[in-house]
């Protein structure tokens, strides 16, 4: 079988501008099977370079985390805010504010997106109060705190990596059951 190294450069040819190289046989049913090689190797490469990407957004200064308004991509909360809180791979970074709140529910729902509380170095203490509902997936970094004193319902929280030195206060004055995890400080 005669072979031979094909650049796939031309509308003859799969393409792909970084010149995938495949093997032509002079067979055009081998070229076909190398089109077909080329073409998925390009979608698969496209798929994992889009699926991979992740956006961080880092709260402002002032404000209520539950307000898009809030966030920006910078780290002092500066730049584009987010469209909203259920797009997937969106991680909302809690600092620039020592005491930060809501004023209302919030949810960050969108697949592997949550919220991280703190910076693993500044003292930070984000509380979710009055009959509020914190709808996500939480990290509480070292130094930081979480204070429920809600009386909503915390069974939509889903507690991730929780710092050894990170604090989860459950301060509501109604009811909470307190799930079962391995907490770095609690106050109950």
């Amino acid at each position: 079988m005669n072979m031979k190294v094909l650049n796939c450069t031309n509308a003859n040819t799969p393409s792909h501008s970084d010149g995938i190289s495949l093997l032509k046989s002079e067979n055009k049913n081998h070229l076909w099977i190398g089109k077909a090689i080329c073409a998925t190797v390009v979608a698969c490469f496209f798929f994992i370079q889009a699926s991979s990407g992740q956006t961080n957004y880092y709260s402002k200064s002032t404000g209520n985390l539950n307000s898009t308004a809030s966030w920006g991509t910078n780290t002092d909360g500066s730049g584009g805010a987010p469209s909203n809180f259920t797009a997937n791979n969106q991680v909302f970074n809690i600092r620039n504010n020592a005491t930060p709140t809501v004023n209302g529910n919030w949810t960050v729902s969108g697949t592997n997106s949550k919220i991280i509380v703190g910076n693993g170095t500044n003292a930070c203490n984000f509380t979710v109060g009055s009959n509020y509902v914190l709808n996500a997936s939480v990290d509480v970094s070292a130094n930081a705190t979480l204070t429920l004193t809600t009386t909503g319902s915390i069974t939509n929280i889903s507690f991730g990596t929780l710092a050894a030195t990170s604090t989860v206060n459950f301060a509501s004055t109604s009811a909470q059951t307190i799930p079962n995890e391995t907490w770095g400080n609690i106050i109950i």
